[in-house]
């Protein structure tokens, strides 16, 4: 299996210290939130054997991931980071039915359930 090394995101690392110090607070609280369910449910679908990416042909484009309905990773299938968007848009250009999913906020105390649900989803 050919594995990469993890590269930081230097605003990604300063969150988690912001974290950790409690000193986070409106939208930067609300990031770090994303970041954290994200890097949740992608680590719980891939240690239920979800690959992080798809490795199959039609999810690669010109050396670029990109996901299909059917060939998708954990890192595709968890909610996005970026605030501004809701938690599951990347289901709907799945194509994938996300109405069980929630939107806007997400609870960090329901991760578990969260997961729960994605997996009676997809697997």
């Amino acid at each position: 299996m050919d594995r990469s090394r993890f590269a930081a995101d230097p605003e990604i690392a300063e969150l988690w210290i912001s974290a950790v110090r409690d000193t986070l607070s409106g939208d930067d609280l609300y990031t770090f939130q994303r970041i954290f369910a994200h890097e949740y449910v992608e680590q719980a679908l891939m240690k239920r054997g979800l690959p992080f990416r798809s490795s199959h042909p039609e999810a690669w484009k010109k050396g670029y991931n990109k996901p299909t309905p059917k060939h998708y990773g954990a890192h595709d299938l968890a909610p996005l980071c970026d605030i501004m968007r809701d938690p599951f848009d990347n289901w709907k250009w799945l194509g994938l039915a996300a109405t069980q999913l929630p939107s806007g906020d997400l609870d960090l105390s329901k991760l578990q359930a969260l997961v729960k649900i994605i997996e009676t989803l997809i697997l």
